[in-house]
């Protein structure tokens, strides 16, 4: 794509693009999906913020028919439909049956591997045989959706893209080999969390991982002056929504690195928008 940073700059964008169910979004739920259809379960179960994109991405999912959702989300105020949010909304059109609880259980079920055990902590009568998918996608299946997406980046010196959680970061980790180098772009402040996750979920290949933490641009949804008119610059060249929270901000990672001589070689930006 366009650039006046010097660099040869390719995009790598998802061939799957519906309404909020594309980008790094699909693929983390790819996996589960996988997993669902290989022990024959027809309900998924998650957790979400109320304002998530992960939310509205599951409600994509669910709407599609395939699969009956719940979705437990934190805050027990929200029983009250006032007080619920567009992606509540869209959540509950879509058939996704929302179950609203406390941010100490939520706390509590951040710490769960599957649907037994959150069963176990959620006091809602017997849930559907179910495929549990964490936050965000989390996990190795949903690594193992985007490994397979991830095959597009063989050949080029580094893949740069935006890192949330890890999980998208370690699926690239996963679906690449040596010497191609992995570039996370922090969006939020949470170092400890993305290592553990990366070593957790890509073992050895963490080696060829690098976390760079200092384009966050003072924390999530916080940008700086000037970073809108940026990525709408990107979004005008490259015919695609450079948004600022995510994409812009590993977009400007690399501008940034390339004007300090240290971007060199075929450079991959990973495009993981889609709304």
């Amino acid at each position: 794509v366009q650039n006046d940073w010097g660099v040869t700059l390719w995009l790598l964008t998802s061939d799957e693009r519906r309404p909020h169910l594309g980008g790094n979004k699909y693929h983390k739920l790819a996996g589960y999906v996988n997993q669902a259809r290989s022990q024959n379960v027809q309900h998924l179960l998650t957790m979400a913020g109320a304002h998530s994109n992960h939310l509205r991405a599951f409600a994509a999912l669910v709407a599609m028919g395939e699969f009956s959702g719940t979705a437990l989300i934190r805050g027990e105020e929200l029983n009250d439909p006032a007080r619920h949010s567009a992606e509540i909304r869209e959540a509950i059109a879509a058939g996704v049956n929302c179950v609203f609880v406390t941010r100490g259980l939520y706390r509590q079920l951040r710490a769960a591997h599957d649907a037994s055990e959150v069963q176990k902590l959620v006091a809602q009568g017997e849930l559907p045989r179910s495929v549990f998918i964490p936050e965000g996608g989390h996990g190795l299946p949903g690594t193992v959706g985007v490994a397979a997406w991830a095959a597009q980046a063989a050949g080029f010196s580094e893949v740069y893209l935006a890192c949330a959680t890890g999980t998208t970061c370690a699926g690239f980790l996963l679906g690449t080999t040596a010497p191609t180098r992995i570039v996370g772009v922090s969006v939020v402040r949470n170092e400890r969390s993305v290592m553990e996750t990366i070593g957790m979920l890509a073992g050895n290949e963490a080696q060829r991982f690098t976390l760079l933490t200092e384009y966050d641009q003072g924390g999530f949804a916080r940008v700086y002056p000037g970073h809108a008119e940026f990525c709408n610059r990107l979004s005008a060249a490259w015919g695609v929504t450079v948004d600022p929270v995510y994409v812009g901000k590993a977009a400007a990672a690399i501008a940034d690195r390339a004007q300090k001589g240290l971007v060199t070689g075929q450079t991959l930006l990973v495009y993981t928008y889609n709304e």
